[in-house]
């Protein structure tokens, strides 16, 4: 194919083209290879205005998208013809997808890089597990706008219970959420309820949880519903602890629509090929004596298909292999804490580590939890019993 003349965008002597114009088509392309470094993205487009078409592309370092999402190289490839704007824009996608390159398309919900047309949509093949979940969404949206919000309930309406003062009070109970057959919380979630589990003895047991904050009475609640105010507390606790986890470690952003990567929010389907190839390294680990060379080029597959933030130097981009199984498992939750994200916002919940609503984000947990008041007897008798626990496990592991 002759070589066709770019322009960087903007550039003041480049054929004219209309501000206003269609994306024809576009993709996401992504390579991490650990062992010589590269971390680097490249988006494709085709923009049609009117009589004159372009190819549009955008590329640069992954890792420089988190401070800036503007960062990269912008340019342009003008044709009088759409037919001569495809054969230039498969040209490149076939090229940066060869075995020699080593690029690899990806399926976005939502795209962060590219023109500003193209950012905040789809792009990629996306599955129909979330077609579905957009569909729902948008269904949820248009039920809401057409029924008054709960937002516009009086306060008076959801009444907050106040902890009895007798020395032996019944106890709020919380219904479980209506689900027909819940799974059992994995990641995060599942070590929220081995704590409530262990706390109480038994899930189905309200559990004790700190006092509310000094500032608390003069805050208006966020959550909607008639939970405790200081379960509404432990839970906001555990989804900030969550957030904290998450942004910290996989350089991840929270938005309204979900956990966004450096080039924008997976699809689920995405998702699941980065669960498939921690299977494969999952597999590896098994094994009495692993391939380093393979532990090395799965995890930069892994990275391939789950964007994350690596770092420039090569001590970054080593730090960064899947070789044990605590990385392995970080990686898992994360998916997982992908995955339950978009499954919340296709349910209408919208992003409960985003909206910061406690009652969404109680239901989002899949578990009950329930104030006990401290004079109550159950919970002098879950105390005691944490007492006595400490003090066996000291008597068979001394300091």
């Amino acid at each position: 194919m002759p070589q066709v003349k770019s322009w960087k965008l903007h550039d003041p002597k480049a054929p004219p083209f209309p501000e206003d114009f269609e994306v024809v088509d576009k993709a996401v392309l992504q390579l991490t290879d650990i062992e010589s470094n590269h971390n680097k993205y490249y988006a494709i487009e085709i923009h049609s205005g009117g009589a004159s078409f372009r190819v549009f592309t955008h590329y640069g370092r992954t890792d420089d998208l988190e401070n800036d999402p503007d960062a990269g190289a912008k340019e342009c490839r003008y044709f009088a013809s759409l037919a001569d704007a495809q054969a230039t824009y498969q040209a490149i996608y076939r090229e940066k997808t060869s075995p020699r390159k080593g690029y690899k398309e990806l399926s976005l919900a939502s795209s962060r890089i590219g023109s500003a047309k193209a950012r905040g949509t789809s792009s990629g093949q996306i599955d129909d597990a979330t077609l579905k979940k957009a569909a729902e969404a948008e269904a949820a949206k248009k039920a809401a706008a057409a029924s008054p919000s709960k937002s516009s309930v009086p306060a008076a309406a959801h009444p907050v219970p106040a902890p009895a003062a007798t020395s032996e009070p019944e106890a709020p109970k919380l219904s479980a959420p209506a689900v027909d057959v819940a799974p059992e919380p994995t990641g995060w979630k599942g070590k929220l309820k081995k704590l409530v589990d262990k706390v109480t003895g038994s899930e189905a047991t309200p559990a004790p949880v700190a006092a509310p904050p000094a500032h608390a009475a003069a805050d208006p609640r966020t959550y909607d519903g008639p939970l405790h105010p200081k379960v509404a507390d432990l839970v906001e606790y555990v989804y900030a602890e969550a957030t904290n986890a998450l942004t910290s470690t996989v350089a991840a952003k929270i938005t309204a629509q979900g956990i966004e990567t450096p080039l924008g929010i997976l699809t689920l389907g995405q998702i699941q090929k980065g669960e498939a190839i921690l299977q494969d390294l999952y597999e590896l680990f098994q094994k009495k004596k692993k391939s380093p060379e393979s532990v090395l080029r799965l995890s930069g597959d892994f990275y391939t298909v789950v964007p994350h933030r690596i770092g420039r130097t090569r001590a970054a981009a080593q730090a960064a292999v899947i070789d044990t199984l605590e990385a392995f498992e970080q990686k898992q939750e994360t998916l997982q804490l992908m995955k339950d994200m978009l499954q919340v916002i296709g349910q209408g919940e919208g992003n409960v580590l985003f909206e910061s609503k406690a009652h969404a984000q109680y239901e989002a947990l899949r578990c009950e939890i329930g104030w006990v008041n401290p004079d109550n007897g159950r919970f002098k008798e879950i105390r005691d019993q944490d007492e006595s626990d400490q003090g066996a496990r000291h008597l068979h592991h001394p300091a």
